[in-house]
């Protein structure tokens, strides 16, 4: 699995800023065998070619929300036949008509939410969870509003899945 996030986001800063290095230290340790790789922010050219190299190197495009506008609409738009695109985002209620517009999320495959969007778009639920080691370490406080949603790791795991099975089965 290949995890790519743009360089200096604004989760990461405002976690160093809050937690110190310990969490991204955590991360490294506990999930190893992911590749992270971070990007530099680009527009244009430079973007669309950085994209399309990403894209062609994947099966499953994740597009997390807060992700960069104009990565969100390449991932919508780049032509790669085999590739299922995804918007996962955890604050549903926030996702508007007019985002579903400007990400241009219609053209995404599925839209992964723990409940249904504000916006008008078809969607399947997607389970969240805290793995135990994050739930000792206090990081499960920073999802206290979705405290009641939780569920155990690995059946939240067999459930994403099972989702892009579905997906590819269409």
């Amino acid at each position: 699995m290949r995890i790519v996030e743009e360089r200096q986001n604004h989760a990461f800063v405002r976690t160093l800023r809050e937690h110190g290095s310990e969490p991204s230290r955590h991360f490294h340790q506990h999930f190893s065998a992911l590749q992270h790789t971070t990007w530099e922010s680009r527009t244009g050219a430079k973007l669309l070619e950085w994209a399309t190299r990403e894209l062609a190197l994947i099966d499953v495009a994740v597009a997390v929300a807060g992700l960069n506008d104009e990565l969100c609409q390449w991932i919508a738009n780049l032509p790669q036949e085999r590739l299922t695109r995804a918007y996962l985002t955890w604050e549903p209620e926030a996702l508007t008509d007019a985002d579903v517009a400007r990400l241009q999320l219609l053209d995404f495959d599925v839209i992964l939410a723990p409940t249904r969007p504000q916006a008008d778009v078809a969607w399947l639920a997607v389970q969240s969870s805290i793995a135990e080691a994050d739930a000792a370490a206090g990081l499960s406080s920073q999802r206290n509003n979705a405290a009641d949603m939780l569920t155990e790791s690995i059946d939240a795991a067999i459930s994403f899945e099972r989702l892009f099975l579905l997906q590819a089965l269409r």
